[in-house]
C-alpha cells in the first residue's frame, strides 16, 4: 500500500488504518518476520471485533422510494419517518451484544425490525429478543434470513401473538397501516367480521 492511499483509507475505514499503521511501524520496530506476525494478529482482533460489534440503526424512507437509510447518515429523511420506527439490525446478535444492542431500540407500540445483515443468533441473544418482543405491542420482523428464522423459530419467537414476519420493510408497513385502518374505521378487527 502506498502513503498517498492512506487518507481514502481513514475515510473508508478507521479500524483498517490501525491494522495498516500496527503492521507498518512493527515491521519497522522488530523486521519483517516479527511485524507481519503482529500485522496479523492486529487483523485478527480487527475481525473479532467487527463481528462483535451489533448495531441497530433507525431507518427513514426517501421521499416517493421503495428505500431505506439511516436517518443518521442523511439529514433529508428525518421529516420523512413513516409513523412506526424501523431499525435495521447488523452484525450477531449474540451474548457479547445483546443487551446493548436492544437498549438501543426506542420503546413504542409498534416497531419494524429489518433482519437483513444478522449474521447470527445465539441462544442468549434468542432469549433477549423475547424478552424485549413482549415489550411491543406489535414487532415486524422482516428480510428474515433462514438461519436467522430457524434461530427464531427455535426460541419460539414466531409463536408470539405479536410477532409477525414479513418479506420487506414495505410490507410490513402496508399491513400495519390496513390493520390500524380497518379497526380504527370500523372498531372491529378483521379477524372477528364475518359476513352473514
Amino acid at each position: 500500500m502506498q502513503f498517498h492511499q492512506l487518507p481514502p483509507l481513514w475515510k473508508y475505514s478507521k479500524i483498517d488504518l490501525v491494522v495498516w499503521f500496527t503492521t507498518f511501524i512493527s515491521v519497522l520496530i522488530f523486521g519483517i518476520d516479527i511485524g507481519l506476525l503482529f500485522g496479523i494478529l492486529a487483523l485478527v482482533f480487527s475481525s473479532v471485533f467487527r463481528n462483535t460489534r451489533q448495531t441497530s440503526e433507525l431507518q427513514g424512507r426517501i421521499q416517493s422510494s421503495e428505500i431505506f437509510r439511516p436517518v443518521s447518515k442523511y439529514s433529508t429523511l428525518t421529516g420523512n419517518l413513516v409513523d412506526h420506527k424501523i431499525y435495521r439490525l447488523k452484525g450477531s446478535i449474540d451474548y457479547a451484544s445483546s443487551e446493548t444492542l436492544l437498549a438501543s431500540l426506542v420503546q413504542k407500540g409498534t416497531i419494524i425490525l429489518d433482519f437483513g445483515a444478522v449474521s447470527y443468533i445465539d441462544c442468549i441473544g434468542r432469549n433477549e429478543l423475547t424478552k424485549m418482543f413482549k415489550k411491543f405491542d406489535f414487532v415486524a420482523l422482516c428480510n428474515v434470513s433462514e438461519d436467522s428464522f430457524l434461530n427464531l423459530e427455535l426460541g419460539e419467537i414466531i409463536d408470539l401473538e405479536n410477532v409477525k414476519i414479513y418479506p420487506t420493510i414495505l410490507d410490513a408497513i402496508a399491513m400495519i397501516d390496513s390493520i390500524s385502518a380497518s379497526t380504527a374505521t370500523s372498531g372491529i378487527s378483521n379477524e372477528s367480521f364475518t359476513p352473514v
